[in-house]
Formats: structure tokens, C-alpha cells, sequence
């Protein structure tokens, strides 16, 4: 990996630098003309990126410089008619085909082959996934069979009737086939950016917000719940502001 490579997504597109922005002009790569708010770049093969817009998926095999656009998502799920949105998308640290998506009404999806075949794991979501908003992944750096979700529920009168969640955290640790729900007494007004599994320790999921940074240990989950506890990790607690 070249810690130099930077990809930045602005109002005109994708720029990279290869040199961690010492010189100038930066390079015009990825999709032409479309905004990418997320950006991946496959740790196994870093000259393989990924970069999503709203459904549409693209990769790349040489570092944005021509990029491809994948197939959608399209399954079951859709034919309701709901509009889904990617919100999120992880590349396995050992294998550049191995993918998962979050989503915007159709759940969580995974693709073992780079993004042309795609397979719904949401069988044992609530409702399938539908008329849920999955807006962050986090997978085991070490392990690409374990995968964290965030989720918060929706009310969509066409989907009756639907499992209400406010929010929740799900883990697979079989690549998506099941997810367990992994319940956690956090501050109403907590709002989560992003999930993150360290590579080193028990690997245990960590959460940053606009409070501060939280983690979760994973020694904690006992019959798919996290134990409640105070915030002071001196009480021996295993939710803790850090």
C-alpha cells in the first residue's frame, strides 16, 4: 500500500496524488464528471478502487485511471418499488473481489467476485432489510467473515408489516448467512459517523461520533447482547467513552 496515494472526491469529480500532495496539479480519475462519496481501495490489491454513487457501483484496476460500472443490485428486494441508496461499501483486507454493501431499503448485499454478482444477506435481517437505512459497515481486519452493521429503522406504509427498530447494531461472523443483533444502551442523541475494527486487541467494534469515540468489546456479547454498563471503564465497563 502507498501511504502517498490520496483519492479526494469534490463537487467536479475524483483527484488523486500520489505523493501525498506535494506537487501540483493532482490527477482527474474515476467515474468522469460524478461526485463519489465513497471511495474504496482494496488493501489485498491497491491498484483495485471502488467507488459508489447513489445505486451505481464502479471499479477500477489501476488505480482510477479507467474505471467500469458494475451491475445493480437488483433482486426481490426491489420489486416492492422501493428506491434504494448505497450508503456503504468494504473490501475484504485479504481478497480485492470480496464486497459488501449497505443500504438504503434493500439491506445488506455481498459480492466474491468483484462486484458483477451480487447475493442478498438479509435473510435474517428485520423485515429482509426492507425499510431499513444500513448507513455504516465495519469488517474484521483479520477475519472477512465478520462484518458489523449500523442500522436505524424507517416507517414506510408499503411494507406492512415491518420489525421496528430506532436503531441497532448487527454482526455476522459466517459472511452475512445470519446476523446477530447486538443490543447496547447508548445515548438517545448519540449520532454515529462511522464504524471502525481495530487490527490489533480483541478486535472489538469501535464507534466514532460527535460524543467522542466508543467501543465496544466483543467479549462482552453474551446470547446476542451487550451487557449494560456505566461509561467509566474503571467500573470494569464494556461500553465506554474513551
Amino acid at each position: 500500500i502507498n501511504p502517498l496515494r490520496i483519492f479526494i472526491s469534490n463537487c467536479e469529480g475524483v483527484i488523486r496524488t500520489d505523493d501525498g500532495g506535494e506537487t501540483t496539479p493532482w490527477t482527474t480519475v474515476g467515474p468522469a464528471g460524478i461526485l463519489a462519496p465513497v471511495i474504496r481501495i482494496s488493501r489485498a490489491d491497491p491498484s483495485v478502487v471502488y467507488f459508489v454513487k447513489d445505486q451505481e457501483i464502479y471499479r477500477s484496476s489501476d488505480g482510477g485511471v479507467t474505471t467500469g460500472l458494475l451491475p445493480a443490485i437488483v433482486g426481490p428486494e426491489q420489486q416492492i418499488g422501493l428506491r434504494y441508496i448505497i450508503n456503504d461499501l468494504i473490501v475484504d483486507n485479504f481478497d480485492a473481489n470480496r464486497l459488501y454493501v449497505a443500504t438504503h431499503n434493500a439491506g445488506i448485499w455481498k459480492s466474491e467476485d468483484g462486484g458483477n454478482i451480487w447475493t442478498p444477506m438479509n435473510h435474517t435481517l428485520p423485515n429482509q432489510g426492507q425499510g431499513l437505512n444500513f448507513s455504516r459497515l465495519a469488517m474484521d481486519p483479520q477475519n472477512g467473515d465478520v462484518v458489523w452493521a449500523y442500522g436505524t429503522g424507517l416507517s414506510i406504509s408499503s411494507v406492512d408489516p415491518i420489525t421496528a427498530i430506532d436503531r441497532g447494531f448487527f454482526r455476522t461472523v459466517d459472511a452475512g448467512v445470519t446476523w446477530q443483533s447486538i443490543q447496547a444502551d447508548l445515548p438517545i442523541d448519540l449520532v454515529i459517523n462511522d464504524l471502525i475494527v481495530p487490527e490489533h486487541g480483541d478486535r472489538g467494534l469501535m464507534l466514532t461520533t460527535f460524543n467522542g469515540i466508543w467501543r465496544y468489546s466483543p467479549t462482552a456479547i453474551n446470547d446476542g447482547d451487550l451487557v449494560k454498563s456505566s461509561q467509566d471503564p474503571a467500573e470494569g465497563g464494556t461500553v465506554f467513552l474513551i
